[in-house]
């Protein structure tokens, strides 16, 4: 297992954390949910914009990070 699917691993067991923690506010979730974006953002260097090359060559990261993105109640 590479150090990027070990990070992948590590950030999708902690989606499964916030989203099954039934303490959290909606709010409060979402306030998790952004800050786990944030986190991928800075460990895989998601580019800010749409970019066709990297999302090819990043499937698995892009689908959990779209998946985190979705999940926010905005």
């Amino acid at each position: 297992m590479t150090q990027q699917d070990q990070e992948l691993c590590k950030y999708s067991m902690l989606f499964d954390l916030i989203m099954t923690d039934m303490r959290l506010s909606s709010w409060q979730r979402t306030l998790k949910l952004a800050n786990l974006m944030t986190m991928m953002e800075r460990s895989f260097s998601i580019p800010c914009l749409q970019d066709k090359e990297w999302e090819s060559q990043h499937p698995h990261i892009l689908e959990l990070y779209l998946k985190v993105s979705s999940s926010r109640d905005i």
